[in-house]
């Protein structure tokens, strides 16, 4: 929770999934426009509000819109990727186990083959697995009840 975020945890999460990718896209975007370049932003689906990763879904979240600005401003290809969970080491590491039982994570290369397809068709967006489309759609369009739902499938 919010609360139990330790300040430097919070400065490393802004600086990693944040600052640093908006710092390199900068410096990056002259030689992407003369070469017709792509950038790829993997966000997360958390980037919606997932309850007990509020600092790790801001930062999510002000990721997915600096890559909506810079597709609006830049005339450079971007695709936002949203995965949910994906099976990586990153839990262990961060020493809280996924807890949810669903959804399920997905494979690293399963992620990868989203990425692929989406610039190779110039996607603006892609949720993996697909389906978490759906709660993107329900939270923008119905934000309290999305609140609700949540907190019944998931209330840790």
């Amino acid at each position: 929770p919010v609360q139990d975020t330790p300040p430097a945890t919070t400065d490393e999460m802004l600086a990693v999934n944040l600052a640093a990718p908006i710092r390199l896209t900068t410096a990056l975007l002259p030689t992407l426009r003369t070469l017709d370049g792509h950038v790829v932003f993997v966000a997360s689906v958390a980037a919606i509000g997932v309850g007990g990763e509020a600092v790790y879904s801001a930062t999510k979240a002000g990721l997915r819109g600096f890559a909506d600005a810079v597709r609006l401003e830049s005339g450079v290809g971007v695709t936002t990727v949203l995965p949910g969970a994906v099976d990586t080491p990153y839990f262990a590491r961060r020493g809280a186990a996924y807890h949810r039982s669903f959804p399920r994570p997905v494979s690293a290369d399963r992620v990868a083959a989203a990425v692929v397809a989406a610039v190779g068709r110039n996607r603006s967006e892609v949720f993996v697995p697909r389906w978490l489309t759906l709660g993107s759609r329900v939270h923008g369009a119905i934000p309290a009840t999305f609140a609700r739902l949540s907190r019944r499938f998931d209330p840790h």
